[in-house]
């Protein structure tokens, strides 16, 4: 039997099986309902000394910045996942802010989508440009830090929020090159490629390798 974090699970999957096949090092971080990541080193999965490696959506990029319900300030999750775009939005319709996404959700901050706000962005609307711009921004922060640290050979970024929004890929990519030092530059940087079936493989490859005895 194997126990393993789901987002975890699907780094390894990424790294067994997709993206990250044949590689020896690999980061994986998945935006979607939140931020996490998952980290393989030497060809094994990196957990931490307290199982809690890869919180990278609970890295600190605003010092005394929004609330987050893991009780910090700041947390890149709430300026990047689907759930801190929702966050965002309710406050601004409780501040009653212009905006067009009031009506493309009927006043449903929990039916918003990151499609929703890259699309409302690009037809001009304020909220949804600084949404988009600080999702980029700290996204692109935060997963520039973890390269220049760990220097992988591989990053892979995938989740629902890069899926719906392809150009959100592009534009992190470019600035991870920016960011970096020059030799973490040199990091392959790709989509993910198993979609949601990243942590059933992943899930399944651990498992195999428990009662191999390799895990």
């Amino acid at each position: 039997m194997a126990v393993e974090n789901d987002v975890r699970a699907a780094a390894w999957g990424e790294f067994r099986f997709g993206a990250g096949a044949g590689a020896q090092s690999l980061l994986a971080v998945f935006v979607g309902t939140g931020v996490g990541s998952g980290a393989v080193l030497a060809g094994a999965l990196w957990r931490g000394a307290h199982n809690g490696a890869g919180e990278i959506g609970h890295t600190q990029v605003v010092p005394d910045g929004l609330p987050c319900p893991c009780g910090r300030l700041g947390c890149m999750e709430q300026y990047a996942s689907g759930s801190g775009l929702q966050r965002r939005l309710g406050r601004a319709l409780a501040a009653r802010a212009p905006t067009a996404l009031r009506e493309a959700t009927g006043g449903d901050p929990a039916r918003l989508t990151a499609a929703m706000v890259w699309r409302a962005a690009a037809e001009g609307d304020r909220l949804a440009r600084e949404l988009q711009a600080e999702a980029e921004r700290y996204l692109t922060l935060a997963v520039a830090n973890y390269v220049t640290l760990v220097d992988p050979e591989v990053l892979v970024l995938g989740g629902g929020v890069v899926e719906t929004v392809p150009a959100l890929f592009d534009v992190v990519a470019a600035g991870v090159r920016r960011a970096t030092t020059e030799l973490a530059r040199a990091v392959r940087i790709e989509r993910a490629r198993l979609g949601r079936w990243a942590g059933v493989v992943g899930a399944a490859a651990l498992a195999a390798g428990a009662l191999a005895g390799d895990a």
